[in-house]
C-alpha cells in the first residue's frame, strides 16, 4: 500500500498448522489482488527459508489501511478557513472510504470549506477549495493591457474568485459585463 497508510492483514479462517525447521525464514507474497488490496482478499504466499521452501499457501485475509487523516471534531460551517476549522488527526481505516482525503495543514490560508460538514466526518479533497479574495459585489480594478497600453477601469466583481480564477465583471458605466483572471484582492486583468 506503499504511501496509502499501514497495512492490517487478518484472517478469516484459521491457518492450518505447518512444521518448518528453526531458523530464519521469509514470508513471501505470490500473487497479489489483480485490482489491488480490497476488505477482502484472497492471498497466496510461500514460506522459504535460506536454502528450501517450506510451502505455498492461499488464505482468505480481511485488509485494513490505517492512516492518519482530519476529521471534524464538531460541526463545521460552508466558508470557514481551514486555519479556523475545529480539525483533528485521527487514525482512520482509509481502505472503507471511497473518496480521497484531505492531505493540507490546517494552518494553511489559502483554502477554505467548499460545503458543510459533520462532526466525526473525513475532510475530504472535494471539500476545499481556494480561498477567495474576491468576493461578489466588491468593487475592484480591471486592468486592460494590450502591449505597453494599460487601462484601469473600476469594476464590479459578479463572482467570488481566488487568484489565478477566472471571474465575470461589470463596468460601473457603460454595464458591460466581461472576464477576467485574478490578480490579487484589488485586481483582475482582462485581456483583450
Amino acid at each position: 500500500v506503499k504511501e496509502r497508510g499501514q497495512l492490517e492483514l487478518k484472517l478469516t479462517r484459521p491457518w492450518p498448522t505447518a512444521s518448518i525447521p528453526d531458523e530464519p525464514f521469509t514470508l513471501k507474497l505470490t500473487d497479489y489482488p489483480a485490482s489491488g488490496v480490497a476488505a477482502r482478499s484472497l492471498l497466496r504466499f510461500e514460506l522459504k527459508g535460506e536454502r528450501e521452501s517450506f510451502g505455498s499457501w492461499a488464505v482468505s485475509a480481511d485488509a485494513k489501511v490505517w492512516r492518519e487523516i482530519w476529521v471534524a471534531r464538531s460541526p463545521i460551517s460552508r466558508g470557514t478557513a481551514v486555519r479556523d476549522a475545529d480539525l483533528v488527526r485521527e487514525r482512520r481505516d482509509v481502505l472503507a472510504i471511497y473518496q480521497a482525503v484531505a492531505n493540507v495543514m490546517p494552518e494553511e490560508d489559502a483554502c477554505e470549506l467548499g460545503e458543510n460538514i459533520a462532526a466525526g466526518s473525513p475532510l475530504y479533497a472535494r471539500q476545499l477549495r481556494l480561498r477567495p479574495v474576491i468576493r461578489r459585489g466588491k468593487l475592484v480594478d480591471a486592468l486592460i493591457r494590450d502591449g505597453a497600453l494599460n487601462i484601469t477601469v473600476r469594476v464590479e466583481a459578479l463572482d467570488d474568485g481566488a487568484p489565478g480564477q477566472q471571474v465575470r465583471v461589470r463596468n460601473l458605466k457603460s454595464k458591460r459585463e466581461f472576464r477576467g483572471k485574478v490578480q490579487d484582492e484589488q485586481t483582475v486583468l482582462v485581456s483583450l
